[in-house]
């Protein structure tokens, strides 16, 4: 199995576990890689990526991780316009990174990054363990480094102790039976540990002087300083960080979890379905990288694409003549000298040695480089048409002259033969020919024809650009098709037989709880179920729990597969499902029995006579009544039917039955029940009599202000016609 396939094992492991955490399908994913992995390192991630069948949105650098996740969520506190240096240091299980970055409100950039991949608190565990193997062997005469086993042990201890003196000054080293039934005992001090680790110590305050340096900044430029991973807690690399950087160190990040934050962060940047304000990042490639030219007739070149710390993601353009096909390799520079990394070849090329051929080539922001194109490009001479203007500017323009002897025309038209023919100007042949005597149809004016003109043409340079087709070669590439489609198929194989293996041992564990709690209920000691089971009944069905009890775990219990043990349970459920359902019937009877009282007696309530039912007729009453009634006669009658019958046998007196008498009530009483009460006539308001200056309406509309009694009367007397006005009256409108 390739090393693809093991970490895209792992890779679906972390994807099963965040899906199962968020509740849905995770499948989109950023994944964290150090900043030293090289090309064939991420390119094997991706192959991985691929075999889990995940959605790899990017492959984060660790260092521009951190980076993000600290400056994303302390806008507030960074500077707007002069921006602020800050030191991480990175110090994990088996590497640690420095890195320098520059950060603004608005942007994270990472100036510069150091790592040393040997560095980090396995190499602790690795010099304690060297240590006690030495002092066991002269003590005990035993070598734990001999055997896997007890070296496993060994390591684990060694670690562990690595973490007590980290808090405390002191702690024993104690290992029960490490080798030939060999108990063995050690201490140590802190001082002791921090002697031994000496040589990581300077390792550390090199790296730290070395990614200072590659950013171009002293330790005064720093701002502050953040220690990260694990193995940071460790205090003499704290003393050694302190060394170079003064003591303003600082533990504002989560140490174990700042590298996964800022991989979620550029996942919710990157995808739709969230919103996240605009933070621009500016990564780094740790490596110088090159390119070797190398001609198919002879002779090559080194060209150096990308110097170190350069921004990521990347594109460089590389001009040269054409000498026919070649090949580019692709080179890391670190200080074991060039590491190829990749190699394209273009092979089809016009012979022109005159022209020239552009390779364009993209670093990607995964940190994988790939040849975007290459063109040839021919300068070649071509005729193009001068435009209009141009000639307008060169030669005087004929049309005005045209203008002109059409005006002459026009002014004196001819009529005549001779006049015709006395025109100095030869006529053209055309559409306008001379008619019935050298007259023609436009009232004997002859128009002149535009002389046509072939457009002017010139030869100018222009670059002709060809696409080339570039192959990959076999350096770098990864996996091939068919192993990386074979990886796929195993891995898609594995993951449903571990999916069926872990619904068969649901399946049994379900069984076996089965058996468990079904015999504790049916024990006559406290058993709820015993009362509801006839005594040999009950007897069987424990025997039966016990021989299913027994087959669970003999052999042929542990070779069945899911479905043999879902149906031992199916079949168990059904021996129980009798007793289980005379238990709940007899736990929820007596509340629907009350549900049942309540509704008809709250249906009786309309024979009370009260204005809340008083609209409703008697023969409506007389339905409700007759019905609760019957109701009631008959839930006493079945109540003294199940009353006689032990509660091992079956019910007479249902749930259903119950729930059916209920609605049955309800259709009868209900309607009735909630028949609306009819809303009282509205009164008429009386309108006021019009105001007159008559003595009679004067005396009318005081009446009827006056009397109750005369309400009608003065109702009358605004309804007819008004009478007629009195002389004092009509004296008074005069």
């Amino acid at each position: 199995m390739s090393y693809e396939a093991l970490v895209g094992m792992l890779l679906a492991k972390l994807a099963q576990i965040a899906s199962t955490e968020n509740g849905n399908a995770v499948k989109d994913f950023v994944v964290s890689v150090p900043g030293y992995f090289t090309d064939r390192q991420r390119r094997a991630l991706m192959d991985a990526a691929k075999i889990a069948n995940i959605n790899l949105l990017r492959l984060m650098n660790e260092h521009a991780a951190i980076a993000l996740g600290y400056g994303i969520f302390r806008t507030a506190e960074l500077p707007e316009a002069d921006p602020i240096k800050i030191v991480f240091v990175d110090i994990g299980q088996s590497a640690t990174s420095v890195i320098v970055g520059s950060f603004l409100r608005s942007e994270a950039k990472v100036l510069s990054v150091a790592s040393d991949p040997s560095l980090g608190g396995r190499a602790v565990d690795t010099l304690l363990v060297e240590h006690f193997s030495n002092q066991f062997l002269e003590q005990y005469k035993v070598d734990p480094r001999t055997r896997p086993r007890p070296l496993l042990r060994m390591r684990a201890e060694c670690e562990k102790l690595k973490k007590v003196l980290s808090s405390i000054p002191e702690s024993p080293l104690n290992i029960e039976c490490l080798m030939d039934d060999i108990d063995v005992k050690g201490f140590m001090k802190r001082e002791d540990l921090e002697a031994l680790i000496t040589p990581l110590c300077k390792s550390l305050e090199t790296l730290c002087r070395r990614a200072l340096e590659s950013a171009g900044l002293t330790a005064a430029d720093i701002h502050s300083v953040e220690i990260v991973g694990g193995s940071s807690r460790i205090p003499a690399f704290k003393q050694a960080i302190e060394t170079v950087f003064g003591g303003n160190l600082r533990t504002t990040l989560n140490a174990d979890e700042c590298i996964a934050r800022g991989c979620a962060m550029m996942g919710a940047i990157l995808s739709p379905a969230f919103k996240v304000r605009e933070y621009k990042l500016v990564d780094v490639y740790p490596f110088e990288v090159s390119v070797l030219k190398e001609l198919r007739m002879g002779g090559s070149e080194l060209i150096t694409l990308m110097p170190p710390m350069h921004a990521l993601p990347a594109t460089k353009a590389l001009s040269f003549p054409n000498q026919g096909p070649f090949s580019l390799t692709m080179k890391y520079l670190d200080t074991q000298g060039h590491i190829d990394f990749g190699d394209f070849h273009v092979e089809e090329i016009a012979d022109a040695p005159d022209a020239k051929v552009r390779v364009k080539i993209r670093l990607s922001s995964n940190g994988v480089a790939e040849v975007a194109t290459a063109q040839l490009l021919q300068e070649v001479e071509v005729e193009e048409i001068i435009p209009t203007e141009d000639v307008s500017k060169k030669a005087p323009s004929t049309e005005s002259k045209d203008v002109e002897m059409k005006d002459q025309l026009v002014d004196g038209p001819s009529t005549s033969k001779d006049d015709a023919s006395a025109s100095t100007e030869p006529v053209a042949p055309g559409n306008n020919e001379v008619l019935d005597g050298g007259e023609n149809e436009n009232n004997g004016v002859v128009p002149m024809e535009a002389e046509v003109e072939t457009p002017k043409t010139r030869k100018v340079k222009k670059l002709k650009t060809s696409d080339l087709i570039v192959k990959q070669g076999l350096i770098g590439v990864g996996l091939g098709s068919k192993a990386l489609a074979d990886a796929i198929e195993q891995e898609s194989k594995m993951q449903a037989q571990d999916l069926y293996l872990r619904e068969k041992a649901d399946a049994r564990n379900a069984l076996e709880a089965y058996v468990y709690e079904i015999r504790s209920r049916l024990d006559e000691y406290g058993g709820d179920l015993r009362e509801f089971c006839e005594e040999k009944v009950c007897s069987n069905f424990k025997l039966l729990l016990d021989k299913t009890e027994e087959w669970i775990y003999d052999e042929e219990g542990e070779r069945a597969g899911k479905s043999v043990l879902q149906s031992k349970r199916e079949e168990l459920a059904a021996v129980a499902a009798p007793i289980l359902s005379r238990k709940y019937e007899s736990d929820n009877r007596e509340v629907q029995i009350k549900n049942l009282e309540e509704a008809s007696a709250m249906y009786k309530q309309v024979n009370i006579q009260t204005e809340l039912y008083d609209h409703l007729t008697d023969a409506e009453r007389e339905s409700i009544l007759k019905k609760c009634e019957e109701t009631d006669r008959w839930l006493v009658k079945e109540r003294e039917a199940q009353a006689v019958l032990p509660k091992a046998s079956d019910p007479t007196l249902t749930l259903a039955r119950i729930t059916e008498a209920l609605t049955s009530l309800h259709a009868v009483c209900r309607p009735i029940y909630s028949k609306p009460k009819p809303k009282p006539p509205v009164p008429e308001v009386a309108q006021e009599a019009p105001m007159d200056t008559t003595s009679g309406n004067a005396e009318g509309a005081s009446a009827s202000a006056t009397s109750g009694e005369e309400k009608s009367a003065a109702k009358d007397m605004q309804s007819n016609s008004h009478p007629e006005p009195t002389p004092q009256a009509a004296d008074m409108e005069m």
